[in-house]
């Protein structure tokens, strides 16, 4: 091979490379992911969310001006610890997750919106016991409460019962605990639930009349929508909160929010977060 043609061909080989890793570049620079925390729910994995995403990643791809000209890509998770490598590995320029993600892994990310959800800004969680069992949270001092599995238990412990006199322990189907509560065959002295979860028990009219609510928490942030990473200003943040508030006036929105439960997404409650971040220690 003449010197010149090899020439002509370790410059095409190199040209070629370099092309190549600018394209990778390229398409990691116009794609951005989304995450989205729904510690506890057994539906929040990829395979059964398929079809939230992608209606997510429409939804954000043709509304959000940020994302313009970007591919979206959603990733779901149920677990705080998940979430924490999808964190890591995808770096997601937007979190929809709990207060309580938040304050543990994203404390350095801006609440742009919230997720209002049954008709309410707020969160509670409730104390529920047999019928039989315990009447007061003082009964159940050094007894173990039962909690929904990827819950953050500093969460718990200190922004939802600052004052906590028993144990917590994650249960692996807070169904069955209910069951085994109410029939008697052992099962933890209580559980420990957010509105969704309580919301799903009243609608079990075998179970909800055999146990009782023995304490209530105070009012407490919903599901936030969070900027991650840099690169975001002021305006992008402007545009993404509009979009989000204009979801209840569009068709895929309107769908988005069904799944989700709500019926539009809302300002942030500054006051009501800033208390919880407190109590949390951040």
């Amino acid at each position: 091979m003449k010197k010149t043609q090899r020439v002509a061909l370790w410059t095409g080989a190199a040209l070629f490379l370099l092309m190549a890793g600018w394209s990778q570049v390229v398409m990691a620079q116009d794609t951005v992911n989304v995450l989205v925390l729904k510690p506890g729910d057994a539906a929040a994995t990829s395979a059964k969310a398929g079809p939230f995403l992608q209606r997510l990643e429409g939804y954000l791809a043709a509304n959000v001006p940020a994302f313009a000209g970007k591919k979206v890509k959603g990733w779901i998770s149920n677990t705080p610890e998940q979430a924490a490598r999808l964190l890591k590995d995808k770096a997601p320029r937007l979190v929809i997750a709990p207060a309580s993600f938040h304050l543990s892994h994203l404390s350095d990310a801006t609440a742009v919106a919230q997720i209002p959800r049954f008709k309410t800004t707020t969160d509670r969680y409730y104390l529920i016991a047999s019928k039989s069992g315990p009447s007061s949270p003082d009964a159940l001092a050094g007894k173990t409460v039962h909690t929904a599995f990827g819950q953050d238990q500093r969460y718990l412990k200190q922004v939802v019962y600052p004052k906590m006199g028993f144990g917590l322990a994650e249960s692996k189907n807070l169904a069955d605990d209910l069951f085994m509560m109410t029939e008697g065959g052992g099962g933890p002295a209580a559980v420990l639930v957010d509105e969704e979860t309580k919301r799903f028990f009243e609608s079990d009219d075998m179970v909800w009349p055999a146990v009782k609510v023995i304490w209530k928490s105070a009012p407490l942030p919903r599901d936030l929508v969070l900027t991650a990473g840099k690169g975001w200003s002021d305006a992008d943040r402007a545009g993404l909160l509009k979009a989000l508030q204009a979801m209840k006036s569009d068709k895929d929105g309107a769908e988005l929010l069904r799944l989700l439960g709500s019926e539009g997404v809302g300002a942030v409650d500054t006051k009501g977060l800033e208390a919880a971040r407190k109590l949390y220690g951040r």
